[in-house]
Parts: structure tokens; C-alpha cells; sequence
């Protein structure tokens, strides 16, 4: 089956993805899920409890990956271009945000974060 055909460039596909990505109150990544967290709940500070489960399964589990060809993952970055490049961006929303909310917040505040509870299965803030 042949990909369907738009007549929308990935380019205007990119930049509207980025136009909602700037609009969006949070944004998290998952390789910094405790800082996600803590700007999650500063975001919305009366609809979060003061502990958070974390998931249990993942679907990439760290450490299990399949060997690919350097050509493979080329063929890769070409194919994702524009996920990539929106995820670049969310990175660096994501930073700024984070040090803007670091900034905002009392001293005694700035270095709390959700960090792994006893147990190893939700994040307490602390």
C-alpha cells in the first residue's frame, strides 16, 4: 500500500506542529520524567497529590535494543526529520520552562523534585 498523499509539505506539517507545541501549558519528557513531574505539579499545583506511581512497564525497556546498521539508523533519521525536529524543540521548551519555574519558585522550593519512594514504584515530592 502507497503512504497517502497530502498536498501539506512536511514543512507546513513541522511548523504547524510547532505553532501547538509552543501553546501547550505542559510539556514532559520521559528522560527527565522527575523534572517533568515537578513542573507538572507547579503547573497545576492544586490538581496533583503530593505522590505520583510511576509506570511500570515501558515499551523500550532501558537496555534492550536491537544492533542496527549505521545506513539503518541514517534511513531512520531521514524517515523522522520533522519528529525529530519538533522534539527538538519540545527539549528546548521544555528547558526553559523549567529554569523559568526555577526561577519563579522561594529558595527553600528550588531544589524539590519527585524523586524514587521507598520501593522504587511512585515519586514523592522532596
Amino acid at each position: 500500500a502507497q503512504p497517502h498523499e497530502s498536498s501539506v509539505s512536511d514543512a507546513q506539517l513541522l511548523e504547524a506542529a510547532k505553532a501547538n507545541l509552543r501553546t501547550c501549558t505542559f510539556i514532559g519528557l520521559m528522560e527527565r520524567y522527575e523534572e517533568s513531574m515537578t513542573v507538572l505539579r507547579n503547573t497545576f499545583p492544586s490538581g496533583l497529590s503530593q505522590s505520583m506511581r510511576q509506570y511500570e512497564t515501558s515499551p523500550h525497556p532501558k537496555g534492550k535494543t536491537n544492533a542496527i546498521s549505521d545506513a539503518q539508523r541514517e534511513q531512520i533519521r531521514v524517515a523522522n526529520q520533522v519528529d525529530i525536529a519538533l522534539y527538538e524543540l519540545a527539549v528546548d521548551l521544555f528547558d526553559k520552562r523549567w529554569k523559568s519555574m526555577q526561577a519563579q519558585l522561594p529558595v527553600s522550593e528550588r531544589g524539590l523534585s519527585f524523586k524514587k519512594a521507598k520501593g522504587g514504584r511512585s515519586f514523592k515530592l522532596s
